[in-house]
């Protein structure tokens, strides 16, 4: 069975852009996360949005490393890329 991994910014507009919610990176040990508890997108990125159906912007949150708090509010690196699960 193939995944399909996404975006940071298509979990949380699927998520009616409510906030927080957890990501995973598919390389990251199972108990890693991301808590996103802030997105920013521009409205460059909504008229990008609009025409292709991709969106992108910053995401902001808290590092969990195997189920432990290491860094808070830091802006998350790669969200943009199509390599995140949401944590459910």
């Amino acid at each position: 069975m193939r995944r399909t991994m996404k975006n940071v910014f298509q979990f949380w507009i699927e998520n009616n852009k409510e906030t927080p919610f957890k990501v995973r990176r598919f390389s990251w040990h199972p108990t890693t996360y991301f808590l996103v508890k802030r997105i920013e997108v521009t409205p460059h990125n909504w008229e990008y949005y609009d025409k292709t159906g991709n969106i992108y912007g910053k995401a902001y949150g808290d590092m969990y490393l195997r189920g432990n708090l290491t860094e808070k509010d830091l802006e998350l690196s790669g969200a943009g890329s199509y390599q995140w699960h949401l944590i459910k």
